[in-house]
């Protein structure tokens, strides 16, 4: 009895190293001292420290997060090993992520099988059924071998021995880090700011213009996302129907896009363009205010600190000209398209 409770103890008293991965494989430290501390929370020792500090009865806990939902959770001790699959709502918070994945964990901690409760061997027995029978006396009657069986001995637990110099984690000492990054893109808003190198072109007056671009994009989850563009583009000298001219186009773009099911890192949308033009040449200068819808394809390369954005757009312009008293400077083209390349910044 008192043998069965210390192995109950020794059980639950076995320490574990927790690492924790994202997507790119890279560690994840503030979210390793979330899982760890609620770990901790539902009894479970943790040590830190290198991969070398997890001794012969340590077990080893390892989250590898998939996608922006899904966990990989792998627990091991010497050569058992047990492995599952956690999916998670894409509006969970840290919180609720790092307490699920500690309770998957101690489940699967729990499965594990320990020496302290595996079946005892019998050699004694055995040996004793093979053991030769004692030799009858000459004076007596001649009676069959018979085996002398004896009871096992009892085992005693191994003695719990502590990993030297590596002590466990108390609750105080995991506290949560103020401000520290979440792996991978676990929350519901997102808002980022980018910059880049915008070129348009349309066929009406030979337009050809480029120049940099800023944009405001606000991602609701991983689908859906909008984005508030502006630009200021100059026109190389172009020759129209009143012969040379200079264009200053500043489009100013309201588009709501959406992920590709299959390749998130496609998207596409449409929306608004709100585009001033002013145009001057040999026989004067004048303005116009235009509006049309506007279409747009996006490419999207997430990186470590940064995301790299390639996007191709189409416009849709009703435009009489731009004209003097006597003379139109210029057309706007009807049908305009243009390309844009630049970085983006996440800000929460």
């Amino acid at each position: 009895m008192l043998a069965t409770i210390f192995a109950a103890v020794l059980v639950a008293a076995a320490p574990v190293r927790v690492e924790v991965l994202d997507m790119d494989g890279a560690a994840a430290p503030a979210f390793e001292l979330a899982i760890s501390r609620a770990l901790v929370a539902e009894g479970v020792a943790v040590i830190a420290g290198p991969p070398s500090a997890c001794g012969a009865g340590c077990a080893r806990v390892r989250v590898q997060q998939l996608d922006p939902s899904a966990y990989q959770v792998e627990v091991a001790r010497l050569q058992d090993r047990r492995e599952a699959r956690l999916s998670l709502p894409a509006e969970a918070s840290s919180f609720e992520r790092a307490h699920s994945l500690a309770l998957r964990a101690r489940a699967l901690l729990d499965d594990l099988p320990d020496e302290a409760r595996r079946p005892l061997r019998k050699k004694s027995v055995r040996a004793a059924a093979q053991a030769p029978a004692p030799a009858a006396p000459l004076a007596g009657p001649i009676l069959p071998p018979v085996a002398p069986v004896s009871e096992p001995p009892a085992r005693s637990a191994p003695p719990l021995v502590a990993p030297e110099s590596k002590p466990a984690i108390s609750p105080q000492a995991l506290e949560p880090v103020a401000n520290s990054p979440l792996p991978g893109p676990t929350r519901w808003l997102r808002i980022a700011v980018g910059s880049g190198v915008t070129a348009g072109a349309g066929r009406d007056d030979d337009l050809l213009a480029g120049g940099p671009s800023l944009w405001a994009r606000a991602a609701l989850g991983p689908v859906f996302a909008a984005r508030l563009s502006a630009g200021y583009l100059f026109s190389r000298e172009g020759t129209g129907k009143a012969g040379p001219y200079r264009a200053q186009l500043l489009p100013v773009g309201l588009v709501v896009s959406v992920a590709h099911p299959a390749l998130p890192i496609l998207r596409a949308g449409a929306g608004v363009e709100l585009l001033r033009v002013a145009a001057s040449g040999d026989r004067g200068e004048g303005s116009a205010l235009l509006a049309g819808p506007l279409a747009e394809v996006e490419g999207r390369l997430p990186l470590r600190t940064f995301t790299l954005v390639l996007l191709a757009r189409a416009a849709l312009h009703h435009s009489h000209g731009i004209e003097t008293d006597t003379d139109v400077l210029f057309h706007l083209p009807t049908v305009s398209i243009g390309t844009t390349l630049g970085v983006e910044f996440d800000l929460r």
